[in-house]
Formats: structure tokens, C-alpha cells, sequence
């Protein structure tokens, strides 16, 4: 009978920084594999064991790296708080203390903000012309709802041929609803992505305060948020001339007539081609952590300064989500 794979969780002695999560068949194994990939010495290697793994949760040779998606399969979870980085199962916290472990090129304790004024802070600080993207869960890294689909060695030219079947699939289904249609591919994109239909546009804002609502979300609150702030890419003239399936590099894409939520959230797109990867193909960036037990404050200081539901979403759905923050916070919850 072939031996079981396990995942572990592997780091250098005495270096917070050098860890990772390792697919092997003994502790041993691990270790060796990750020094190789190091460069140390693998008796200076930890290995703790986190679980059997199923060999169909296992594609390619072992030993090998793994990651958040193959963890929570055998019932860890990454979460965030104050700036660092825990694993947690059936509710308890262990002890290990993990720092940046979905993006081995973030491995930093991200600045906390804890108050709307902190944030202001380090926005001023910025030198360059930054947007910035909110997410209430700073275990998540900032991904288009297309590249959350696909591994990242899925070959570019399948991806494309999908996403260009899927977009086709709603223009058809959706143009009876749309006046008026669409002059081009990127104008339908926007408005799949208005839906929630998963694209490779991503949204972002050119207001701190407008991420920091969203990544204060107080539904989360047993979660750090996150605040990545990207240096302005830069727009091309005439981008909306190109096919949006083909291009090379991260681009800005603004709608001509973009919609009320748009406006009111000063926000723009990026897009990602398939071979995209976050922090590896930018040069200036940095992310921000949004304290889990002050999302609460933070969200109060925010709607002194009008920034609020029905403000951001001028539509029924701002309406609908007004009202449920304020029913939830009469409650106590």
C-alpha cells in the first residue's frame, strides 16, 4: 500500500521569515525539500505535521509546495489579525505564528490601521499616484474573479477560449436587459463585472476612505482587513481599439458612461492578462492591514464623514445594505 501524503508546515530555526507548507510523505522529506529550495542546512528545518491529504488533492511528484486552498481541504484556515498571520481549526487558534504565508513575496508584518486618521496618515505619505482595493479578509489576495477560477499553470490559450465563451454566453443571454448595448468587448466586460459575472477587470478606487469601507466590513470582524494600494498603471491610449483577451500587461480600463456605483466610489478597472501574478509583476505597491476589533469604530468614523451604504451603492441595493448595517448595529451585533 503506497504511504499517505501530508501536508506541513516547514520554517528555518530561529527565522520567522523563512517557512512554507510542504506536501511530503515524512517529516524528513520535507525538511530536505524545503533547504533545497532555501538553500540551508536541513537539520536547521522544523516540519510540524498538519494532516493527511487524499492522493486526488495531490497533482504532480511529491515532495512539493502547497497553499491556503489545499489546507482548507483537510480543515485549516488562514486568518489575519493585528498584521499577522494564524492557523485555525474547529474554531481554535493554534499556536504557530505565520506572516505573509499566501504571498511569499510579502513576507512582512503589514503596518495595523486602527482609526480612520491612521489611514490618512499613510496615504499622505505615498509618493506616487496610487489606487487602492479593499478586502475584509486580509488573507485574500487581490485576484480577478476569473484568476480565482484557474490554477496558475493553466495554459493561457484554454483560459481564453473560456473566458470568451462565457462572455459571449451573457451578451446573449443578457442584451434584451441592456439599453443600449455595448459598442465593444470592454464595455460588455463592465458590465458582467457590474453583475458579478467572474472577468479578469478588477476593481479598484482613487479614494483611501472608499477601500477602507470595504475592508472594514464589520461582517468579518473576526478577521484583519487588507488595503492594497498599487502605483497608477498606466493607461494606454486607445486600449478599448485592442481585443481585451489579448493583452500582455496590466492595464487601466475606465468606461466612457461608467455606472452610478462607479462614479460614486471613484473607481476604475484593472486588467489582468492570464499570466498575471500579484506583487511579482508590479514594482511599487505596498498592503495595509485593517485591525479585526476596530472595524466596528472605524466604520462609525467613516459614516461622520458620509461615507455609508446608500452613498456608495446610489441604487435599491445601497438601500437594502444601509439598512442592515443600521438594523445590526441597534441589535448590538
Amino acid at each position: 500500500m503506497a504511504k499517505p501524503f501530508y501536508a506541513y508546515y516547514v520554517r528555518i530555526d530561529g527565522d520567522e521569515w523563512e517557512y512554507d507548507f510542504v506536501v511530503a510523505r515524512r517529516p524528513s522529506e520535507a525538511k530536505r525539500f524545503f533547504a533545497s529550495l532555501v538553500g540551508a542546512d536541513s537539520e536547521s528545518v522544523h516540519a510540524a505535521n498538519l494532516g493527511a491529504m487524499h492522493p486526488d488533492q495531490v497533482q504532480g511528484s511529491v515532495p512539493q509546495k502547497t497553499g491556503p486552498d489545499a489546507l482548507k481541504k483537510i480543515g485549516w484556515e488562514i486568518i489575519v489579525r493585528n498584521g499577522r498571520e494564524h492557523l485555525r481549526r474547529d474554531e481554535r487558534i493554534v499556536r504557530y505564528d505565520f506572516l505573509e504565508a499566501l504571498a511569499p513575496s510579502m513576507r512582512f508584518k503589514r503596518p495595523v490601521i486602527r482609526c480612520v486618521e491612521e489611514l490618512l496618515s499613510f496615504s499622505q505619505g505615498l509618493t506616487l499616484t496610487y489606487v487602492f482595493r479593499g478586502q475584509s479578509n486580509a488573507a485574500w489576495m487581490y485576484e480577478s474573479g476569473i484568476s480565482r477560477l484557474f490554477d496558475r499553470g493553466s495554459k493561457a490559450r484554454r483560459r481564453i477560449e473560456i473566458e470568451r465563451q462565457l462572455l459571449a454566453d451573457f451578451k446573449r443571454n443578457a442584451a434584451r436587459f441592456v439599453d443600449p448595448i455595448p459598442k465593444d468587448d470592454w464595455h460588455w466586460l463592465a458590465i458582467a463585472q457590474h453583475h458579478g459575472v467572474p472577468t479578469r477587470l478588477l476593481d479598484w478606487t482613487r479614494d483611501p476612505l472608499v477601500a477602507l469601507f470595504f475592508a472594514s466590513e464589520p461582517s468579518t470582524d473576526l478577521y484583519d482587513g487588507s488595503i492594497f494600494c498599487l502605483a497608477m498603471p498606466e493607461i494606454i491610449p486607445g486600449l478599448t481599439d485592442c481585443d481585451p483577451f489579448e493583452i500582455k500587461e496590466l492595464s487601466v480600463f475606465v468606461p466612457n458612461d461608467p455606472p452610478s456605483r462607479m462614479v460614486a466610489q471613484s473607481g476604475l478597472f484593472t486588467v489582468e492578462p492570464p499570466s498575471f501574478k500579484p506583487f511579482d509583476q508590479v514594482e511599487q505597491w505596498t498592503v495595509w492591514n485593517i485591525a479585526f476589533n476596530r472595524k466596528k469604530k472605524i466604520r462609525h468614523e467613516l459614516a461622520k464623514l458620509g461615507y455609508t451604504w446608500d452613498r456608495l451603492f446610489p441604487d435599491i441595493e445601497g438601500a437594502v445594505r444601509n439598512a442592515r448595517e443600521r438594523f445590526t448595529q441597534r441589535i448590538g451585533k
